[in-house]
């Protein structure tokens, strides 16, 4: 399962909503420099770049996770068939068995016994 990407947040749409709604102002008010309908322009395209470049690095990294997951499955498959071939060659009660990593057959806890349902 990858990561969720980002898409545009409320905030972005309500900027692009007021710069829309600044510009159809006629005269256009003289704001504070830096809150000009331009300003807000550069601030959405600044913010879709981000926006961008955020969800690149969300897909190396799924990308990343998938190789990770994979090589997780061959070491696993790898430690199963090699305990087993150990366990074919010495038997799986063997002190060879349990230095590869295994748990001796006489050395396995037997399952307790189930008690009745009464009812």
């Amino acid at each position: 399962m990858g990561y969720n990407k980002r898409e545009s947040s409320p905030v972005a749409k309500a900027t692009k909503a007021r710069i829309t709604g600044l510009k159809s102002i006629k005269p256009a008010p003289q704001l504070s420099e830096g809150l000009a309908p331009t300003d807000g322009d550069k601030l959405l395209a600044d913010h879709a770049t981000a926006t961008e470049a955020y969800n690149a690095i969300l897909l190396q990294a799924d990308d990343a996770l998938n190789a990770l997951k994979t090589h997780e499955k061959k070491m696993t498959d790898w430690n199963k068939r090699t305990l087993a071939g150990v366990g074919s060659i010495y038997g799986d009660d063997s002190s060879q068995y349990e230095l590869a990593g295994g748990t001796r057959r006489s050395e396995r806890k037997k399952p307790a016994p189930r008690a009745k349902k009464v009812g």
